[in-house]
């Protein structure tokens, strides 16, 4: 689980891709791709941490098909 630091750090980051038109992506290819800037917002709007999500909920933020870079 990441710290608030890491957390905040995430979120700087994430505001500067959002600035430049784009979103944060996992560093392991060939994985599900999900909006994490909606998820982040979802989950303050709801008193939640990402692990209280559920399965259900998570799906909520995929973005199909998962974006793949070879």
């Amino acid at each position: 689980m990441l710290s608030e630091a890491d957390k905040r750090g995430w979120d700087e980051i994430d505001a500067e891709a959002q600035k430049a038109g784009g979103y944060l992506r996992s560093m392991y290819p060939f994985t599900q791709d999900y909006d994490y800037r909606g998820m982040s917002r979802y989950c303050r709007d709801k008193g939640i941490t990402h692990d209280d999500l559920t399965d259900a909920e998570l799906k909520l933020f995929e973005f199909n098909p998962p974006l793949v870079f070879g």
